[in-house]
């Protein structure tokens, strides 16, 4: 006796290997819970300012900083669950540098605010970009607390964003010690922790994903003692 199709199933079309497709999820949700500790350290610091504040203006942004950082953790759930049926984790739409900027320097110094890490960011494009701002976030904040990480929370990083050619451009430079050649070829590959005592070695390889599922390119140019420059370009639309 013939089997039967099932109702709306394609019978030509290829078969799903769940198996991979909950690695994959398992994965994606491992990358999460990595990115986890960025948000909720700015919490806490904007939480405990919230606290100590009695002006108006000041308490409510630091209500601003927590709200945006709860929504955060949400997109990052969704992500998980838009991925597991087929869909895609990026959301790009269009917004102003000025905006982004403000935002990352404020949630940057809460993150930063008890440590001597000297963030500097400076806009030298001015203009709108096309991205998933959360995600590119997401992005930055993985290299910036990687290289605050790397110099033992004290040091310099500047963060510059500008327009070169067709393409717009985040540099993050540090002045720490640098990435050894033995660990370059290795830098985007994941579950490889560089020697670090903490993480998952997915940092960087979800930083790359991210950047590339918007048709960008990350890189990196370092020499051991001499600093790390990242540099996250994405197309101007």
């Amino acid at each position: 006796m013939d089997a039967q199709a099932t109702p709306g199933h394609d019978p030509t079309a290829p078969a799903v290997d769940h198996d991979e497709k909950f690695a994959d999820i398992g994965r994606m949700l491992v990358g999460v819970l990595h990115d986890f500790k960025f948000p909720l350290h700015v919490i806490s610091t904007a939480a405990y300012l919230l606290s100590k504040s009695d002006k108006i203006e000041k308490k409510q942004k630091y209500f601003q900083q927590i709200e945006d950082h709860v929504l955060m953790f949400n997109r990052m759930i969704q992500n998980i669950l838009d991925y597991s049926k087929g869909k895609s984790c990026i959301l790009p739409l269009y917004a102003h540098s000025d905006e982004f900027i403000s935002n990352l320097k404020t949630n940057l110094y809460c993150r930063f605010a008890e440590h001597s890490v000297k963030v500097t960011i400076r806009d030298d494009y001015q203009g709108k970009i096309f991205m998933d701002g959360a995600q590119v976030t997401r992005v930055l904040y993985n290299l910036i607390e990687n290289a605050a990480q790397a110099m033992g929370y004290k040091g310099e990083i500047d963060v510059v964003l500008a327009k070169e050619d067709d393409l717009v451009r985040f540099k993050i430079s540090d002045n720490g010690p640098g990435v050894s050649e033995a660990i370059k070829d290795k830098m985007f590959t994941a579950f490889a922790t560089h020697g670090k005592k903490e993480g998952t070695g997915l940092g960087l390889a979800l930083c790359k994903n991210i950047i590339e599922e918007h048709g960008g390119t990350i890189s990196f140019e370092s020499r051991e003692g001499g600093g790390t420059v990242f540099i996250v370009s994405l197309p101007v639309k």
